[in-house]
């Protein structure tokens, strides 16, 4: 009964059929890196942003 079903040690899915597996960094992996850079760059531009007004503001009121 060892030879039905999925072959031992593999997946039941080909790799053709994965989301992303034909594609270079198409991995749970690299999703999660991206996921992680855009919010650093989110960040970056968020602080950027409030730096400026609070300039501006500080310049402004005088």
């Amino acid at each position: 009964m060892t030879g039905q079903g999925k072959a031992e040690g593999g997946s039941a899915t080909p790799a053709s059929a994965r989301p992303g597996a034909g594609r270079p960094g198409g991995s749970d992996l690299h999703r999660r890196q991206r996921g992680k850079n855009i919010a650093v760059f989110l960040s970056l531009i968020a602080l950027a942003v409030l730096i400026y007004v609070t300039s501006i503001l500080r310049m402004g009121g005088h």
